[in-house]
């Protein structure tokens, strides 16, 4: 891209900031106008509101601005206004939304005397009041209609007897008109002699209180029900619905379920099944007894539920079923679009499947020939087919522009005539042949270069056929497996997807681990499925002067054979000096794998060679050549490549609808692959961790083996970064200053050193980019520095996706909270900057590379951080490790805070106590003097007793007001009155959409299950918007809508709780533990009773 096209596309993005700061103008000066002028409130609030859902729109527009900001070169940049600038639109439009909800709320749409002193000729007042009475009234209940159905009677008798007839307020004519309304269809037929409310509701009964055949009728229901041919939620549901209405309906009559009736339904449902569901079924099944009718329905709804969680539609299904022969064909990423559903018959000529004018058998005759066949046949010599009647085609003759014949046999045309078989070629199996022009010959393919110049000449290809067959670009290269052995794969190489995929038969035949993953990828016309594991490798091309490593997603299967029929090339003269990507590319054959948008660009190389009627082109690759583009033939079907990853919402929200377990429970879902890593990072720990002269603890990174190598250019994006993080802090004094401190006292502290740019690394090294997240109103942190380990270096592959997560080393958080209940005397402390109190081995650190510079303007200087850093995948792992270690190995001199460490810490936060108050400071003296073993240091000391603080003068404490509350691992405790207390906020409004609600409902942080009622009533509305299909930023309809807003403003009760933190009393005698549980058709529910006596 040249200068030029560069300040072009830093033009455009600043045109298109200039629109959104104009809008951003035009709302700030409607609310100037509205404090300054007296306008009509009700047009306020509308145009506020409207305003207001601008300003949220505008924030998307901005942040996709702020974006490609950061993706335009430096040089276009100085030349033009800075990214700061988009930093400023954004804190601006965060203002003026501030400013449009202040606006609301001084105009309370509750507010209805400011409504009653308006005209009532106001129209927009009118629907104003009828918008706030309408959320004040409860919707009418509608009359139950009767159509005269037998089974149906029995539910309108009882609902009709309940709002009318039992209704006293009512009249005898009152209720006979109710009852005339409410029938419909046969049974608004029947007449009574009388025409009294009794009369006519005595006819219906004799009617239709027909038990026998209300009876008969339900059990035809059940046998009757269709069988599924594929799975569906829908049919599933049509199952369950059926039976159940059915047994109810029965069980009115007296007719129970007995063992013999249980067994005979049993079999009708599970004939009626799909196969996938019966095998499922059958799977579950874990006895050789007769299965119960109710555990098949509950295992019916629960899997119709997975199936709508999965978007699994009966749809989706019915596409399935059209493409046998992969689970994942309906949502396949090469959508396979049949032309046409018509059958084609079989060419009458040559008894091959295509029509007459496409036979290339035909089209060697001599026109004469063919008119003679066409006759001597009986077909029409306009369409060349066979019919009696008229014909309906409306193609006129292409060489005389008149009606009545074809093309193929206009008589005055030369060129056909003269026609050979020695002069036609053939580019595919069913390829139609050129039909040129008098003035030029038919010669085989030829190309011409775009980089050199060719001299051959060849006339264009012309066909009188529609269909073409599309040739995908497919590349043939070698993959790494676990030893490092090459084996040669073929590819889809497909600019328009977002990840790379590889099928599960290539990925398990490499033998290399997977990692697990919960994502989703969408193609064609909106199909998604998950995504749960992928692999990293190493690809290479033929001559191995070409190597990547590339993060492949793993699916069943990407598309059908690649193409879908054979192309007959021996026709086709490519260029001699060239080698193509994949020298199959014309077979019909497996694809083993995709390479996208990440990789495709980096593959191409600037040569490329032109057919002279444009249907082919071959691009040089690290490959060889890449051929694409279109060959005339018969091929009907045709791929579309385009992928989206996506980070799916509802992957995240399905945690809300699982069943909770209790922590360490065994029947968790266990990932052998997380065990593993486990297991190596804890080896590695062991057989490398070390110790320096004053006891503190030097480790080394877990780096997934032989992927250190694989590391591009990072240093390029992290000067990028620090270029643009400079333009932040020239913005912002404060900000600069702050950070400007932080990376003193990191070089003052020695837990970083600065090293020559001349000195080479004795291996790979990383930079790692930083930036800062400032929050001014933070008393304890206003600024807060990252470090991004996940940068993607220059061929994609980052610090992090080289490291090993090394799994949890402490106990869970639930474990740590309810032991800290069971302290008389109590404290909690944390570990100042424990991960930096841990060194990186020297071999390590130059894959902690930073850079840094004074000012702006100032040469950019190279530092190496010297401990583990947080932002890195492994840090939480070798902190906390480090810290265990430390506690096994000075165990015998600190026996009490070595237990401690072991058991009631939970990453930098130390929770216990004990139950003397002399035992209590012997711990504290412990701690402090272990962890000083380690080069640790502890601070922000907070308690339940003054004594375990004030008798230590050199503590570091905290010892709020009654008042005020601290946080202790997300829960508020009042240490002076020693109890756990909610502060739940809420903002109430006029609606919320369902993004709205979750976000609402994962501020509820509450590990140990206290206000375990409420959340579960949370859970179980988001569960009700789900069934609704809503989509995350639909707002939720009305009656949830009222629903929600009674749910918001009970929640702030919670607030009034006092729980206290112990549990137990002073000397317990005894201590019981009780629990009950109990179940729903919504949610499981246990609860654990403490009762300790003296």
């Amino acid at each position: 891209m040249d200068k030029q096209s560069k300040l072009l596309t830093a033009k455009d993005l600043n045109r298109m900031r200039e629109r959104v700061k104009l809008k951003l103008t035009n709302i700030k000066k409607f609310i100037d106008s509205c404090e300054n002028t007296i306008t009509d409130k009700t047009q306020i609030v509308i145009t506020a509101q409207q305003k207001l859902n601008g300003v949220k729109v505008l924030e998307e527009e901005l942040e996709t601005l702020f974006k490609q900001y950061l993706d335009i070169e430096e040089d276009e940049k100085s030349s033009n206004k800075s990214d700061e600038e988009m930093l400023e639109l954004l804190e601006e439009r965060d203002e003026i939304e501030v400013s449009l909800k202040c606006l609301l709320s001084k105009y309370n749409i509750n507010d209805v005397a400011m409504i009653e002193n308006k005209s009532n000729h106001d129209s927009d007042l009118k629907s104003y009041i009828d918008h706030i009475e309408l959320k004040s009234k409860l919707p009418e209940i509608p009359l139950p209609i009767f159509y005269g159905k037998i089974e149906e009677f029995s539910n309108f008798k009882n609902q009709f007897v309940s709002l009318i007839s039992d209704n006293k307020e009512l009249t005898n004519d009152q209720k006979l008109f109710y009852l005339k309304a409410a029938l419909r269809g046969e049974a608004k037929l029947i007449e009574t002699s009388d025409d009294t409310f009794e009369s006519l509701f005595s006819a219906l009964e004799e009617r239709f209180e027909n038990k026998r055949a209300v009876v008969d009728i339900h059990i035809q229901n059940m046998l009757k029900i269709e069988k599924l041919n594929f799975e569906s939620s829908k049919g599933l549901r049509n199952i369950t619905d059926t039976i159940n209405k059915s047994l109810r309906a029965l069980k009115s009559f007296k007719l129970d379920c007995n063992n013999l009736k249980n067994a005979i339904l049993v079999n009708i449902i599970l004939e009626r099944l799909d196969k996938d569901t019966r095998k499922a079924y059958e799977l579950s099944i874990q006895t050789k007894e007769i299965p119960l009718l109710n555990e098949l329905l509950k295992f019916l709804e629960s899997r119709a539920m997975v199936l709508d969680q999965l978007g699994n539609t009966p749809s989706n299904n019915k596409f399935k079923k059209e493409f046998q022969g992969s689970a994942y064909k309906s949502k396949n990423f090469f959508v396979n679009s049949n032309k046409g559903n018509h059958v084609i018959k079989k060419c009458i000529f040559c008894k091959i499947e295509h029509p007459l004018h496409k036979c290339y058998e035909f089209l060697k005759l001599s026109i004469s020939k063919r008119i003679e066949f066409i006759e001597k046949h009986q077909l029409c010599k306009n369409c060349l087919k066979m019919h009696n009647a008229p014909c309906k085609s409306t193609f006129l003759c292409r060489e005389c522009q008149k009606p009545g014949h074809n093309s193929l046999i206009h008589l005055d045309s030369k060129s056909r005539s003269s026609i050979t078989p020695s002069n036609i070629t053939q580019s595919n199996a069913n390829f139609v042949p050129l039909e040129s022009n008098t003035s030029h010959n038919v010669n085989s393919e030829r190309y011409s270069s775009e980089t050199q110049s060719m001299t051959n000449v060849g006339a264009t290809l012309t066909s009188n056929t529609r269909v073409s067959s599309n040739i995908l670009c497919t590349a043939q290269f070698l993959i790494e497996n676990e030893y490092g052995q090459k084996i040669k794969i073929k590819a889809i190489l497909d600019s328009g997807s977002c990840v790379n995929i590889l099928t599960a038969e290539v990925a398990n035949s490499l033998g290399l681990k997977k990692e697990r993953i919960n994502s989703t990828i969408s193609g064609i016309s909106g199909g998604e499925f998950l995504v749960k594991n992928k692999i990293t490798t190493n690809i290479f091309n033929d001559s191995n002067d070409f190597s990547r490593t590339v993060s492949f997603f793993i699916l069943p299967k990407i598309t059908d054979l690649t193409p879908s029929n054979e192309i007959d090339i021996s026709k086709i003269n490519f260029p001699s000096e060239i080698k193509l990507a994949d020298n199959t590319f014309h077979i019909p054959s497996k694809i083993h794998a995709l390479l996208g948008c990440e990789l495709f660009f980096e593959l191409l190389k600037t040569e490329k060679f032109r057919s002279y009627d444009n249907s082919l082109l071959l691009q040089n690759s690290v490959f060889g050549y890449l051929v694409t583009g279109t060959l005339k033939g018969t091929d009907s079907y045709f791929f579309s490549g385009l992928i989206l990853e996506k980070d799916n919402l509802e992957n995240s929200v399905k945690d809300f609808f699982k069943i909770e377990s209790f922590p360490g429970d065994s029947t968790c879902d266990l990932d052998e692959s997380k065990t593993f890593e486990k297991q190596y990072c804890e080896e590695h720990f062991l057989s490398t961790r070390k110790r320096d002269e004053t006891g503190r603890y030097i480790v080394k990174l877990p780096i997934i083996e032989g992927k250190r190598s694989a590391l591009g250019d990072s240093k390029e994006i992290a000067e990028r970064r620090l270029n643009l993080l400079w333009k932040r802090l020239d913005k912002n004094k404060t900000m600069a200053t702050q950070y400007k401190a932080f990376r003193d006292e990191y070089f003052q502290l020695n837990h970083m050193e600065r090293i020559l740019d001349s000195v080479d690394p004795k291996s790979s090294e990383y930079y790692i980019p930083h930036h800062a997240v400032f929050r001014p109103e933070s008393t304890s942190t206003p600024l807060r520095v990252v470090f991004d380990a996940s940068a993607n270096s220059s061929n994609g592959v980052s610090l992090n996706s080289i490291l090993l997560n090394g799994g949890t080393v402490q106990q869970e958080l639930f474990s740590t909270i309810s032991r800290f209940r069971t302290y008389k005397y109590a404290f909690s402390a944390d570990i100042k900057k424990m991960y930096r109190q841990i060194l990186v081995d020297e071999s390590d650190r130059d894959l902690q590379r930073i850079l840094w510079k004074p000012n702006q303007f100032a040469p950019v200087e190279t530092y190496r951080l010297r401990t583990v850093t947080y932002g890195t995948t492994c840090a939480p792992f070798l902190a906390t490790r480090a810290l265990k270690a430390l506690a096994e190995e000075e165990q015998s001199e600190f026996p009490q805070a070595a237990a401690t460490l072991l058991t009631d810490v939970y990453v930098d936060d130390i929770l216990s106590g004990s139950n003397n108050l002399e035992e209590t400071k012997a711990l504290q003296h412990q701690l402090i003097q272990l962890l000083k073993k380690g080069g640790m240091k502890l601070h922000k000391w907070v308690s339940n007793h003054p004594e375990l603080l004030y008798d230590n003068k050199n503590l570091d404490y905290v010892f709020p007001s009654d008042s005020n509350s601290v946080k202790t691992l997300g829960m508020q405790w009042r240490p002076t009155s020693d109890i756990f207390t909610f502060q739940v906020t809420v903002k109430l409004k006029d609606n919320f959409s369902k993004r709205e609600v979750l976000s609402n409902i994962a501020r509820l942080f509450d590990p140990l299950g206290l206000i375990g009622p409420v959340i579960t009533s949370a859970k179980i509305f988001l569960q009700r918007l789900w069934l609704q299909k809503l989509n995350w930023n639909d707002t939720i309809p009305l009656n949830d809508l009222n629903d929600w807003l009674k749910f918001l403003k009970d929640l702030p009760a919670v607030n009034k709780l006092d729980i206290p933190r112990c549990a137990i009393i002073t000397n317990p005698v005894a201590i019981d533990l009780h629990c009950f549980c109990d179940a729903s058709d919504k949610a499981y529910g246990a609860v654990l009773y403490l009762c300790s006596k003296n």
